[in-house]
């Protein structure tokens, strides 16, 4: 797995958590959560797709996974990379930290804490209309 823990204490364990933190880590790109249903539901895992949403969501509130929504839907990754998304296609694409750390210092003494994603369109789908 991505080296994730599981969600704190407190939280009671749910069978398909682990398997779903699994397939993210085996994606190595965001996906959505119908995609992940669909690659459960070939492994042979009976889980509703109303139950992977919410341990997506759950999931993401604990901090084990990111929720990044785009125009047309919301993606779920476990990577700490930095990420461009094109908010109109979805297609991401990873960046070097010193991109983003660059992007960071022009605000003075502005200190990054975490992976950052970046929303804008990508040259395939071209800038938004004014």
């Amino acid at each position: 797995m991505s080296g994730r823990a599981l969600p704190p204490a407190g939280l009671r364990p749910h069978r398909y958590r682990a398997p779903l933190l699994k397939l993210l880590d085996a994606c190595g790109e965001p996906v959505s959560a119908q995609t992940l249903y669909a690659m459960m539901r070939a492994d042979g895992t009976r889980a509703g797709l109303s139950t992977v949403y919410r341990e997506l969501h759950l999931l993401a509130r604990m901090g084990c996974v990111r929720e990044m929504r785009t125009e047309t839907e919301t993606v779920y990754d476990t990577s700490a990379r930095d990420l461009l998304m094109c908010d109109s296609c979805g297609r991401v694409q990873q960046v070097g930290r010193s991109v983003v750390a660059g992007l960071a210092e022009i605000m003075d003494g502005f200190y990054l804490s975490g992976p950052v994603t970046v929303h804008g369109r990508c040259r395939r789908c071209g800038p938004t209309a004014a």
